[in-house]
């Protein structure tokens, strides 16, 4: 679902959408998608948060991978809080 047809759907409905599933992750961040849905009180739910199926993957990143480094932590940890810190619920 995009912003445009959650805007369309939340406008129309006489129960407001609770959750939305999307996938997202620093390649596909969703900021539009996510800033609606905190304005209007809607968990945004990201699948895929460390990616999904793309080559170069994520998890090789090599900017996520030095970040990764210089905390000394995984770039899974990275991508993990990276989500978190958005305000985001996580589907792995």
């Amino acid at each position: 679902v995009n912003v445009e047809q959650l805007k369309e759907i939340y406008e129309s409905a006489r129960i407001k959408p609770a959750v939305v599933q999307v996938e997202s992750h620093p390649y596909l961040p969703e900021t539009e998608l996510l800033e609606f849905c905190k304005e209007k009180g809607i968990i945004f739910l990201a699948f895929a948060p460390l990616g999904h199926g793309i080559r170069p993957g994520l998890l090789e990143n090599p900017v996520i991978v030095e970040i990764a480094e210089s905390i000394q932590k995984t770039p899974a940890q990275v991508l993990l809080a990276w989500a978190v810190q958005r305000g985001t619920a996580l589907l792995t």
